[in-house]
């Protein structure tokens, strides 16, 4: 029941029907995300989850520097290519590949009106995970084809049908 939407080509819908919303390494390249986190929470339901894959990223330069083995070549790639990205419009954002830390996350999700966020720790060494819902629910994955349910903040994965034809995911 999933559906791969590319909001570029339709925007997103302003019914507040979707079930999940995915974004994978993006919201550091845009321009204005805040707009696209206004929109995603208006099209998303009063229960449902937001999984944000974005790269992790520390508060301060001095943190990246200190913390991240990656960061003098993250912040190259930053300037060659995710600000004239996130800069190429009026009053971008200009977050680039390490301006979009959980701090900031946390306070631009809640700008937009989510009011529950989440960081998910997978140990993953380049990407950050958050889940942003707005009245706690479950998260669902799909892993080795089958759908398993993830609570924020769980490690542990439980098997959880999934058999509702009228839940969206976009």
């Amino acid at each position: 029941n999933a559906h791969f939407h590319d909001a570029r080509v339709e925007g997103l819908p302003e019914d507040a029907g979707l079930d999940f919303v995915t974004s994978f390494d993006c919201l550091h390249d845009m321009s204005h995300p805040q707009a696209v986190m206004r929109a995603i929470r208006r099209a998303i339901r009063p229960d449902g989850v937001w999984l944000i894959c974005d790269i992790k990223a520390r508060d301060s330069y001095e943190e990246n520097v200190k913390k991240n083995p990656m960061a003098t070549m993250m912040y190259g790639a930053s300037v060659l290519t995710c600000m004239s990205s996130a800069m190429s419009e009026p009053h971008g954002a200009g977050l680039g590949t390490l301006g979009f830390s959980e701090n900031v996350a946390r306070k631009m999700c809640s700008e937009a009106g989510f009011t529950r966020f989440e960081s998910l720790d997978f140990g993953h060494p380049v990407n950050a995970f958050h889940a942003d819902v707005h009245v706690a629910q479950l998260l669902l994955l799909e892993h080795a084809g089958e759908l398993h349910a993830l609570e924020p903040g769980d490690v542990a994965w439980e098997r959880q049908p999934v058999d509702d034809p009228a839940r969206r995911v976009f």
